[in-house]
């Protein structure tokens, strides 16, 4: 508990509260301007092209990491493989990915490289990836059912893109020393005297907060990607092309994300609302710090059931962790029972003629 016990986590994240509750509201009135102005086109719809860049990139990725990287590499460099069948597969799978027919063929290659990564590596380590998954089913949507569930193709990219960078912010939070070789060397200049575990803390909310947006703002997801793309491809002069080639990715998925409105459904968004309230505004961005809180107590959980004997960790409070669950939980029953409540409300009444006549 030390993490969200300190004063600069809890500063954070009540400046985190403020800022994202002003900014749902402004993307409520953003959304609601834009909303009004649209009218009927009749160009083709530009996300058609979408399928067909993310094809092409996972090709070039595949196809490159196999050239470079003389180890083969599962999914990202740090995923490093010893069986010979890897290069060979992820030949396959960039060919593969080359055509829309065949393309499901190079998802379920991108599934069993996500497997084996599994095997070698454990289930928990592979969640800082599920935008693999994500990618891999958005592919083969396009791909056995061309055209048509376009929509959903790209709210599996949202969301495995979301889950992926939030809990990227998550281990900012509790590994924070990761990464203090790197601001100390690499990234002292930016660093501006700012202590190493602030600036995790910082960067934790930022991409916490960012990717929250991504997944449940309205216009705001947009800028969100925006928003996450920038250190990725800053990273890349500092690191060079191992970075570039293991982030390509994720880099990739923002940038459509970027430039594609979100197509998940109005409720989770805040409200079906076109225009949301301040009152509404605030609970949106109540319910992203409340998940990020929850996020490290499940964070917790989830690795002392991976690693229950591990030495090296920190020491896993389970109780400590289940009460990090209980807010968001609570807040979720408290939502679920008032919107009962409202429909109960709502629901129109059957009249029933009463009769005045006596039973025989």
């Amino acid at each position: 508990l030390q993490v969200i016990a300190s004063a600069e986590f809890l500063a954070l994240g009540v400046l985190s509260l403020l800022v994202l509750t002003a900014a749902a509201w402004l993307d409520g009135r953003l959304h609601a301007a834009v909303s009004g102005r649209l009218r009927p086109d009749t160009r083709p719809d530009p996300r058609a092209v979408v399928p067909h860049v993310l094809r092409l990139s996972l090709a070039t990725f595949f196809a490159t990491a196999t050239l470079y990287f003389q180890q083969p590499v599962y999914l990202t460099p740090e995923l490093l493989a010893t069986g010979a069948w890897v290069h060979p597969l992820q030949w396959t799978i960039a060919a593969c990915l080359l055509w829309r027919r065949t393309a499901w063929l190079g998802a379920l290659g991108i599934v069993a490289l996500y497997a084996a990564s599994v095997i070698d590596y454990g289930w928990f380590h592979l969640m800082d990836y599920p935008i693999f998954i994500a990618a891999a089913l958005a592919v083969a949507i396009d791909s056995l059912r061309p055209g048509r569930h376009l929509d959903l193709a790209l709210s599996c990219l949202r969301v495995g893109a979301g889950i992926t960078l939030m809990w990227a912010g998550a281990e900012k939070w509790l590994y924070p020393w990761w990464s203090h070789e790197m601001l100390n060397h690499e990234l002292a200049a930016v660093s501006s005297g700012m202590s190493s575990p602030f600036i995790m803390a910082a960067a934790g909310w930022v991409e916490f907060c960012a990717a929250y947006a991504l997944v449940f703002g309205r216009l705001g997801a947009q800028v969100a990607a925006w928003v996450l793309l920038i250190p990725f491809v800053a990273a890349i002069p500092v690191f060079g092309a191992v970075d570039a080639i293991g982030h390509a990715p994720i880099i990739v998925v923002l940038l459509i994300l970027g430039m594609t409105r979100t197509t998940l459904p109005p409720r989770w968004q805040g409200g079906t609302d076109t225009l949301l309230s301040p009152s509404t505004a605030l609970h949106f961005a109540l319910n992203g710090v409340l998940a990020a809180i929850a996020l490290v107590g499940a964070y917790w959980l989830l690795q002392s059931a991976a690693y229950p004997r591990a030495e090296g960790l920190p020491q896993q409070d389970a109780a400590g962790a289940v009460l990090l669950l209980l807010p968001l939980l609570m807040r979720g029953l408290c939502l679920t029972s008032s919107a009962h409540r409202t429909c109960l409300r709502e629901a129109p009444t059957a009249t029933h003629p009463v009769s005045l006549e006596k039973p025989l």
